[in-house]
């Protein structure tokens, strides 16, 4: 559907979409593909050496949820977290999500389409409005990473990556990996899978339904 996230496709179909992208603009491609299964090309040091376009890896995805704060949601206020009692609040009740707040004050309703403030069955239009009358927008200025659909990462998945908060980390592997990783979340989701930290596995021969999208990026200047 136009300016809607394009989900329903696999890892695999992804990058193999993006080659596509980057032969058609005159870049090299950022992966192998054969038969359907795909991975990091084998003349690449690192993923972040392509010219290409590709997948971002987590390490960037979360970057950019965070835009330079370092807490579980990007607000304009400096940041904000889960309360500690949030448990305690019916994650998709839209009278709840009224008054439910970060820590900053920021309203999570406000924060991104999840299922309190979404009733519809398919992610809505890339930058639909919230309910305080604009989209999801991050510092960095990038739409719809809280909420809305999940994305397709370059990782593999793993439980506990070895993130040591810099942008270069990656988690890469090869075609016969049966998990990748997945950043976001969906509108149909609880408010915390919304944080910029989270996280979910997803075999790369699966499609996730429309409620799995992916984001394009390129290293300028590998």
């Amino acid at each position: 559907v136009p300016n809607r996230p394009q989900g329903d496709m696999t890892w695999h179909e992804v990058v193999e979409f993006l080659n596509e992208l980057s032969t058609d603009n005159g870049y090299a491609p950022c992966y192998d593909c054969n038969n359907g299964s795909c991975e990091t090309s084998s003349i690449l040091t690192s993923i972040y050496a392509c010219e290409g376009y590709r997948l971002p890896t987590e390490a960037e995805w979360e970057y950019v949820a965070k835009s330079g704060q370092d807490f579980d949601f990007w607000t304009p206020s400096n940041g904000g977290n889960l309360p500690t009692n949030y448990s305690d609040f019916p994650g998709c009740s839209g009278v709840v999500a009224d008054v439910w707040r970060l820590t900053d004050g920021t309203r999570i309703t406000d924060v991104g389409h999840y299922c309190a403030n979404t009733d519809v069955t398919s992610p809505l239009e890339v930058g639909t409005a919230l309910n305080n009358g604009t989209p999801d927008i991050v510092g960095f200025g990038v739409i719809d990473m809280r909420g809305n659909a999940m994305e397709w990462v370059h990782d593999v998945y793993v439980n506990s990556p070895d993130n040591t908060q810099s942008i270069n980390w990656v988690v890469d592997g090869n075609g016969l990996e049966t998990k990748r990783n997945r950043k976001g979340s969906t509108h149909a989701s609880l408010p915390e899978d919304m944080r910029a930290a989270f996280r979910w596995e997803l075999s790369a021969n699966s499609t996730g339904g429309l409620g799995t999208g992916f984001r394009i990026v390129r290293t300028l200047n590998p």
